[in-house]
């Protein structure tokens, strides 16, 4: 079962369904795989909601990928 998962970059319908299925999604803050892990797992990772996320790329830039 996933609980969790973390990602570089992701959209809101995205976000959205993953939540729907009561799954966490978390903002990479590192380089690797097992850098990002070690940060979940001492709860020192990002949380992102819909505000975080890529709303489309027409909307004038305004996310970080």
């Amino acid at each position: 079962m996933v609980d969790a998962i973390i990602v570089g970059g992701i959209g809101r319908g995205a976000i959205n369904k993953l939540n729907a299925m009561n799954i966490k999604v978390y903002s990479a803050a590192k380089n690797t795989v097992q850098e990002n892990i070690g940060l979940f797992e001492n709860d020192q990772i990002i949380e992102l909601t819909q505000k975080d996320a890529c709303g489309g790329h027409s909307h004038g830039g305004d996310c970080n990928h």
